[in-house]
């Protein structure tokens, strides 16, 4: 579409050789204009093709999602030049090349011949006879208005989508069909219509549905019934309503009326048509303000609410003429440019535009910020296509691009600015020698200048070898402030830049956190999860730290301590489990089921913490067992040293939930040499033999060989214990009970 088509130029060249206007290319120039080339032109695809099937199955294309779609236009004679200025505005600004007008008189298909139209003589669809000569009568008009229902249902039962359109319309610059597609896509509807009590003919959408098709029959076949009450078919809509049709102006309207037509079971006989408001409607609380030429509100066509202009409420050609052209939607050059062209049998005016006349005569319509879609303002599909992406990973992969661009930026800026303060100090290193060395060169030169003999230099020769010299710690003092302007000026341009891209980066995880309920997630999780660990702060010791605090050589008080904490953490952990899995079991299922059903990634992510869950309670006997063994093998080491023992008892008992023994009265050579040898009975379920007249080893050997066993019994413990019996996690903890139980009767 471009205001400069069809060109003056071209149709003069015509006008000297009408030869011109039989090529392929002076009726695609043409195509919005078609009654500027020499009637009933061949040049054009359509000519000789009047048959209604025949034209729609040639004049269709496709439209969104629906391959075949046409656009009805009603022509009349005497609405000619009204017809001329709807189609051309049709063609030029709304992108339409679909359409055919269907005619139901003799002189009324003649004209539209003559205009180079596609026309379809449809008087065979006329339901009475109209009258043989003279003004038509309003028995004439009303049964002409019942031609558009019969031409509908036609359509309708071919298949095709069907637009629909009075004569007296003008477009703005909009595509039409994607905007009405776009329209009933947002509300899943079966068409959508002008709202006007309940609804407007004037100008409406259908797709070809069983809904569809069921309103377009009881709306044809309300035509004989009418018509000698002299009721045109638009008077007839209001009594279709509820049982034929339910029209609706907002989403929410559009998806109750639906679900009740489900609950009904008559969602399949009942269509649903999203409505809206006529075009001046929202510079105008009056529905019939255009429709008066005493006052017409300046309509802006780059509103997005502004599709057409539609004059309702005015009677006849002139006054809808003068409507339009107050509002700025008439673009023919009636006053002047409308004659019949030479050859023309019905005597039909051809209108040339009138911007050949006036250049801005379409100005404002091709002035706009952009030609985007009209009925719709984009916003709402938008936000329900991103909730319905919500939680899918195209959702978390569109995040992470967009996440991943912002931090690849923050790091480039942060690496540039790096590496501008390595150089920075680096001719900072390297300043202060440089201009000291050329200092000592200046100085030099002015003391060989002033060594030179009297009368070898004038005075401003002289003047102009001494002064460097002195000049040099100004100059130099003035280029190291530069530097250092310009170094802390970048220094700020990159710190302001990364405040913003961290501003972006902060706001886009909270959009992220929001949309996939993080906080309140989180929240559950740290109440009801016995494994959730919070972050370990920064600078807190490590587990290898920790471990080291207990080690022999540090304070008993420390070893008290840690024991303590270790025998603490364990019981509690042991007791919350058994307490609060079968509660995150029952968080996790109602989340399921109501929090985050519709959340497929927030699922998974559950299973996975579920599973990650019974991988941890397996873990955490595991280490009760080791925990058993090391407190265990500090009891046997402290016993070797000399150093008191009941804390470590103590720990032990409540560990394992036996009596604590009492340490031995002095750890002497015979006890120390006996405490292994009655570890190893213990741990073998009795004496052997060949052990009771070996020697004794020494106290360091016989440790090392208790833990070592110890060791390979909590690897047999464990593998028995492994996943695959009924219950491993309580068989894993009674191995380690059993295991702890033996070692202590063995020393006992």
């Amino acid at each position: 579409m471009h205001p400069s088509t069809p060109s003056k130029d071209m149709f003069e060249r015509i006008q000297a050789n009408p030869a011109l206007a039989a090529s392929a290319a002076a009726a695609e120039e043409f195509a919005a204009a078609p009654w500027l080339l020499p009637p009933r032109s061949p040049a054009f695809p359509y000519a000789g093709v009047h048959g209604l099937a025949d034209l729609m199955a040639l004049r269709s294309t496709p439209a969104g999602r629906y391959p075949r779609a046409v656009t009805i236009l009603l022509f009349s004679k005497a609405y000619a030049i009204m017809a001329q200025n709807s189609i051309y505005s049709l063609v030029k600004h709304a992108g339409v090349r679909n359409y055919l007008a269907v005619s139901w008189s003799q002189a009324d298909f003649e004209a539209c011949l003559d205009l180079n139209l596609p026309c379809a003589d449809v008087s065979d669809l006329l339901l009475e006879p109209l009258a043989a000569s003279g003004a038509p009568t309003q028995h004439d008009f009303v049964t002409m208005t019942w031609i558009k229902p019969a031409v509908v249902l036609r359509a309708l039962r071919l298949g095709y989508a069907i637009m629909a359109v009075d004569t007296d319309i003008s477009y703005a610059v909009k595509p039409l069909w994607e905007s009405y597609l776009a329209l009933i896509e947002q509300n899943d509807a079966d068409g959508a219509w002008q709202h006007e009590a309940p609804i407007n003919s004037g100008h409406f959408v259908l797709l070809p549905t069983n809904a569809s098709l069921a309103f377009a029959e009881a709306w044809a076949a309300a035509g004989p019934a009418s018509i000698p009450l002299k009721v045109a078919e638009q008077k007839a809509l209001p009594a279709l309503e509820g049982s034929h049709f339910v029209a609706c102006r907002s989403l929410c309207l559009c998806y109750r009326c639906k679900y009740e037509l489900f609950a009904q079971g008559r969602r399949d006989r009942v269509a649903v048509f999203a409505t809206y408001f006529p075009s001046h409607f929202s510079y105008s609380p009056v529905g019939c303000t255009v429709g008066s030429q005493a006052w017409v509100p300046h309509v802006d066509p780059c509103d997005w609410t502004v599709l057409y202009m539609h004059p309702i409420c005015a009677w006849g050609a002139a006054a809808k003429e003068g409507i339009l052209r107050e509002a700025g939607f008439w673009f023919m050059d009636s006053e002047r440019g409308c004659v019949a062209e030479p050859g023309a049998a019905s005597s039909v005016p051809a209108c040339r535009p009138l911007h050949w006349r006036q250049p801005d005569a379409e100005a404002a319509h091709y002035s706009c910020p952009s030609f985007g879609l009209g009925l719709v303002h984009g916003r709402l599909p938008l936000l329900r296509t991103l909730f319905a992406r919500v939680g899918s990973d195209p959702y978390y992969a569109s995040y992470d691009r967009s996440l991943g661009n912002i931090k690849s930026e923050v790091d480039r800026v942060q690496a540039a600015r790096a590496a501008r303060a390595k150089a920075w100090g680096a001719v900072r290193a390297r300043f202060l020698g440089y201009w000291a060395a050329s200092w000592a060169v200046l100085l030099a030169y002015a003391a060989y200048v002033n060594r030179q003999p009297h009368g070898t230099y004038s005075p401003a020769q002289q003047a102009a070898r001494v002064a460097p010299a002195f000049l040099a710690p100004a100059a130099g003092w003035l280029v190291h402030r530069l530097l250092s302007w310009l170094q802390g000026a970048l220094d700020r341009r990159s710190a302001g830049r990364v405040k913003v891209l961290e501003g972006k980066l902060r706001k886009q995880v909270a959009e992220l956190k929001d949309s996939t309920r993080y906080e309140r997630t989180l929240a559950l999780l740290q109440k009801y999860d016995p494994d959730y660990a919070p972050p370990r702060p920064q600078g807190a010791p490590s587990g290898r730290q920790l471990g080291k605090l207990g080690a022999p050589g540090n304070s008993s008080v420390t070893s008290r301590a840690a024991g303590a904490a270790v025998n603490a953490a364990g019981t509690a952990l042991q007791g919350a489990g058994a307490k609060m899995f079968p509660v995150l079991a029952q968080l996790y299922s109602h989340a399921a089921g109501t929090l985050i059903a519709d959340d497929p990634v927030t699922l998974g992510l559950l299973r996975e913490a579920q599973q990650e869950s019974d991988a941890l309670r397996h873990r955490l006997i595991q280490a009760e067992g080791r925990a058993v063994a090391l407190l265990q093998d500090n009891i046997v080491l402290k016993l070797q040293l000399g150093l008191p023992v009941e804390a470590e008892q103590a720990a032990l008992a409540a560990w394992t939930g036996a009596a604590p023994q009492p340490p031995a009265a002095g750890p002497t050579q015979q006890g120390l040499a006996e405490l292994p040898v009655a570890a190893e009975e213990g741990s073998n379920g009795g004496v052997d033999d060949a052990s009771q007249g070996a020697e004794p080893a020494s106290p360091k050997e016989d440790g090392r060989q208790q833990q070592l066993e110890g060791s390979k019994e909590e690897e047999e413990e464990q593998e028995a214990a492994a996943p695959g019996d009924a219950s491993p996690d309580a068989a894993a903890l009674d191995a380690t009970r059993a295991g702890t139980r033996r070692r202590r009767s063995g020393r006992a």
